[in-house]
């Protein structure tokens, strides 16, 4: 699959709810996954800006995507393991002002995933005067287990920071340790 910058060309069933308005947050951005046996697929849609900032040295500054992906959705640990993986994108960063994703260690952790390299994930952004897009693929050889037909159901949460709006997070209120914990994560069901 091509990433182009802009998920709302995607199918429809890709895009997630916004489970922040069920605790009474108003949601401003639409993130969609999409998946096949090459990887993950996640995009960003964020409407009502006036700028796009980039910081990829602290992304908390910025406009920022931040997933949390447990290849094996396990819910009953409050430590992530080997499986679990956290990666960040931002819409543009650098002198040359493109796009970027890289992964994370996630704080804590029983034991790391693999860390990937960041050639490895690819990230393209459409940014226009009062909205951007960003996409990353996240191919299966820097998820660690990644194994649909063994394993289709996958934990998964977001993060979204903007330095126009207030944080959006998808599966947990806000306060939680939702970056360290996989049992506060949701579940993505993987069907073709």
């Amino acid at each position: 699959m091509k990433i182009t910058g802009d998920p709302r060309k995607w199918p429809d069933a890709s895009r997630l709810p916004r489970l922040c308005e069920l605790e009474g947050s108003k949601g401003y951005g639409d993130v969609y996954v999409m998946w096949d046996h090459a990887g993950i697929y996640a995009g960003l849609f964020v409407g009502s800006k006036s700028r796009v900032v980039g910081n990829r040295r602290n992304p908390k500054a910025g406009d920022a995507l931040i997933l949390w992906v447990d290849t094996r959705d396990v819910h009953n640990v409050h430590r992530a393991s080997r499986f679990c993986h956290m990666f960040l994108a931002v819409p543009r960063a650098g002198q040359k002002r493109k796009p970027v994703a890289w992964q994370y260690p996630i704080r804590r952790a029983r034991e790391q995933a693999p860390i990937c390299k960041e050639k490895d994930l690819k990230a393209a952004s459409k940014i226009t005067k009062t909205t951007y897009g960003l996409t990353i693929q996240i191919p299966s050889s820097c998820l660690n287990g990644y194994d649909p037909l063994e394993f289709p159901r996958i934990g998964f949460t977001y993060l979204i920071f903007d330095h126009e709006h207030r944080d959006q997070l998808w599966s947990s209120a806000p306060g939680m340790p939702f970056d360290t914990d996989p049992s506060f994560w949701g579940t993505l069901v993987l069907k073709e």
